[in-house]
């Protein structure tokens, strides 16, 4: 599959609602740059810059993907 978007990631919003009675808000994996300006709708669109802009109090990612191969996990630490 190489560099592509993920199965079903133009199936659901960005980021989702805070979960009730938690802390938690689901939201899509980040997508590195080049793989993201590929979206033609802009506003399914999620990068790990514009994650941090929606969430700014975000205090831990559980990434569930195993991969790195969509976004540099790295890349949050340096905003």
């Amino acid at each position: 599959m190489g560099k592509a978007i993920p199965d079903r990631w133009l199936n659901y919003r960005p980021i989702g609602e805070r979960i009730a009675g938690t802390r938690f808000i689901a939201f899509k994996v980040p997508l590195r740059k080049n793989i993201n300006e590929s979206v033609d709708d802009e506003q399914l669109r999620l990068a790990p810059h514009s994650l941090l802009e929606s969430v700014p109090n975000l205090g831990l990612i559980v990434d569930l993907t195993n991969t790195n191969r969509y976004y540099n996990p790295q890349a949050s630490l340096l905003l």
